[in-house]
């Protein structure tokens, strides 16, 4: 049996994580603009209030998936992939030139 690659259960895990909570988030957002009593809306709050949502979905999908990707490597259920590791670690710091 071959276990996957951390980077595809990632990058998977990543995309799924990042629709149920911007999914989530964006209807509570507009349910809580339903029953505000404001009767005006504007629409750069509304957008300004959009954008965080998309923020704080990516922010919660990673760390999400960070942590998930980070059990599954020390547990043996995911094979490490060199992107992500250094030293038998996962490493955060991909973009960094190593030796």
């Amino acid at each position: 049996m071959c276990k996957p690659d951390a980077n595809t259960a990632f990058l998977k895990g990543f995309r799924y994580m990042f629709s149920f909570s911007f999914i989530v988030l964006s209807v509570l957002f507009f349910f809580m603009l339903s029953i505000s009593n404001s009767s005006e809306l504007k629409i750069s709050n509304v957008l300004l209030g959009f954008s965080g949502i998309i923020l704080l979905a990516l922010v919660v999908s990673f760390l999400t998936v960070y942590t998930g990707i980070k059990k599954g490597i020390e547990a043996g259920e995911t094979s490490d992939s060199e992107i992500f590791r250094k030293n038998g670690k996962l490493n955060i710091n991909f973009l960094k030139k190593h030796d």
